[in-house]
């Protein structure tokens, strides 16, 4: 062997033994790089695997955003509920007169309608509760585990929660976390509209009553008779209607008969 190879491979020798003796008095007492050290492997995947994996924590939630405020709002910590791709609207058992409520609420949302089928995780089930259950046009709306449940004592109650629904995800995208307890303040709220002074058209109207039912407005006054104007189609007395005015079918325009 010559002396430059020799003294290579005395050098590897002593430096193989510095790392065994390295090895064996360093890992131990949890100071180095080893297993058993807090600094983790170059990998990193030692540590990594003995560390729990936190749990998420949410905020508590905030009132949902509509017109009119809701009355009362528990809140809740969790991630609310907006409509994904399995969502779906379902009626709880026994409440089929809320079907159109339900086949609505999904074309709203553009998520499918189930029928009578149980809510599961992402869905939205519309039951109807007990007469007693609360006052007229009154509703609970309930968003846990995932879940939308709205309930009410009649049908326009439970429609009257789907209205807030929609309003809060529009406005926010998400409905909060937590339950939902409201009632209209005034049995009768409504829109009147002078059609006699102005004429408006037929779809017009019908946006009009669309925007009510959102409003949670429950009455629509047409004041179509006055000096100014007849804005209803007659058929006993057709000379008496005005140029412009709204038929008693879908049929064209009314046209009054010339003299």
């Amino acid at each position: 062997m010559s002396p430059t190879r020799g003294a290579l491979v005395t050098g590897a020798a002593v430096t193989a033994a510095a790392a065994v003796v390295l090895t064996v008095v360093v890992w131990p007492d949890g100071s180095g790089s080893g297993p058993s050290g807090d600094t983790a492997s170059p990998s990193g995947t030692s540590a990594e695997a003995a560390a729990p994996s936190p749990s998420r924590s949410y905020p508590m939630s905030s009132t949902p955003s509509a017109i009119p405020a809701v009355r009362e709002h528990t809140a809740a910590r969790g991630p609310g509920w907006q409509p994904g791709e399995d969502s779906t609207v379902v009626i709880a058992k026994g409440s089929q007169v809320l079907a159109d409520e339900a086949e609505l609420l999904a074309k709203e949302l553009k998520i499918r309608y189930r029928g009578a089928e149980p809510a599961r995780a992402g869905d939205v089930e519309l039951a109807l509760g007990a007469k007693d259950a609360g006052p007229a046009e009154s509703y609970t709306l309930t968003v846990r585990d995932r879940k939308v449940k709205i309930t009410g004592p009649d049908e326009s109650g439970v429609f009257y929660g789907t209205r807030t629904l929609k309003q809060s995800l529009k406005a926010d995208g998400t409905f909060p976390e937590g339950v939902v307890n409201d009632r209209p303040d005034r049995p009768q709220r409504g829109l009147n509209l002078d059609i006699a002074r102005k004429h408006y058209s037929a779809e017009w109207i019908e946006d009009r009553i669309r925007e009510m039912g959102d409003l949670k407005l429950n009455q629509l006054g047409l004041h179509f008779s006055d000096d100014q104007a007849f804005r209803i189609e007659s058929k006993s007395h057709p000379r008496s209607v005005s140029d412009q005015a709204l038929t008693q079918d879908r049929g064209p325009p009314h046209r009054r008969p010339r003299q």
